[in-house]
């Protein structure tokens, strides 16, 4: 079990959400989620300096699912 965190949101919308992460470890999930991020990242109206832009540079990332949680 992961440890809880606070998802703090901002810049016109201002709240803490309880959340938790857990890793995406299945290859394929993985996979699909990674090929979204560097698509997105080599798109020409990307102006952020987020390098590398192929898929296989992201193949070690960390990639975890934030799940939030209701307050009781």
């Amino acid at each position: 079990m992961f440890p809880g965190f606070t998802f703090h949101l901002k810049n016109g919308i201002r709240a803490d959400l309880p959340a938790r992460a857990t890793p995406v470890t299945d290859p394929s999930e993985r996979q699909t989620v990674l090929a979204e991020i560097v698509a997105d990242l080599n798109q020409p109206h990307d102006p952020g300096t987020i390098r590398p832009t192929r898929l296989e540079d992201w193949a070690d990332s960390r990639l975890m699912r934030v799940s939030f949680r209701h307050r009781p």
